[in-house]
C-alpha cells in the first residue's frame, strides 16, 4: 500500500512539473520609433538568446534589465514582482518610421513671461506662459508650452529624457507619451568649446 501511495504521488508531482512554464532569460530595452516627426511610438525590446522580440509597454522595466521570460504564441509572459507574470504582446514595428533615442537632462529651472495676443475684437489680452531651461549633454534648451494647457510642469532638478526634432523638443513621461514642448532659444553649456 505504502509503495502504491508513493508511486501515486511520484506520479502526480511528475504531471505537475511537466504543465510548469519553462522560462529563459533575457534583457529589456526600450525601443523608440518616430513616425512623423510629431508622433513616436515607444516599445521594449527583449533580447533572448536566440531571438529579439518588440513588445508593447507593458510595465515599467529599466533600460538593460534582465529578466526571466517565456513566449506563448504572439505574447510574451515576464516574471515581474513576487513572481507574477505580466502579458506583453509582441508587436511588428517594420515600416512605422526611423528609430531615435532619448537623451538625459535635467531642468535647471523656469522664468515666467507675459505673452499678449489678440482675442478677435480688437482688443489685446496676455496669459502667463513658464519658459523652462532644460541643460542637456551639449545644449541647453529654452522650451515652453509643452502640451495642451501647458500639461508640461517640471520642477528644477528634475531629470528627464527627451529628443529634439526641427523647432520642438519632446520629454517622454508616463511610460509611452510625450510633451510636445516649443524651442524658445538654445546656447551653449559654459564649460562647452
Amino acid at each position: 500500500m505504502f509503495r502504491s501511495m508513493l508511486l501515486i504521488l511520484l506520479s502526480a508531482a511528475f504531471v505537475l512539473a511537466a504543465d510548469a512554464p519553462t522560462y529563459q532569460k533575457g534583457t529589456i530595452t526600450k525601443k523608440f520609433i518616430a513616425e512623423s516627426g510629431e508622433s513616436a511610438h515607444i516599445f521594449y525590446a527583449l533580447q533572448g538568446e536566440d531571438h529579439e522580440y518588440d513588445l508593447k509597454v507593458c510595465g515599467d522595466f529599466a533600460d538593460g534589465k534582465t529578466v526571466d521570460y517565456r513566449v506563448k504564441g504572439d505574447t510574451v509572459f515576464i516574471v515581474g514582482e513576487a513572481g507574477k507574470e505580466i502579458k506583453c504582446p509582441t508587436v511588428p514595428v517594420t515600416g512605422l518610421g526611423k528609430p531615435f533615442t532619448y537623451l538625459k537632462g535635467t531642468i535647471e529651472g523656469f522664468d515666467t513671461r507675459k505673452d499678449y495676443y489678440s482675442n478677435g475684437n480688437g482688443t489685446m489680452s496676455y496669459r502667463k506662459a513658464k519658459v523652462y531651461a532644460l541643460h542637456g549633454p551639449d545644449m541647453i534648451y529654452r522650451v515652453d508650452y509643452c502640451g495642451a494647457f501647458q500639461a508640461g510642469k517640471f520642477t528644477p532638478g528634475q531629470t528627464v529624457e527627451y529628443r529634439v526634432d526641427g523647432d520642438r523638443l519632446y520629454i517622454f513621461h508616463d511610460l509611452d507619451k510625450e510633451y510636445s514642448c516649443k524651442i524658445e532659444g538654445t546656447r551653449l553649456p559654459e564649460n562647452a568649446k
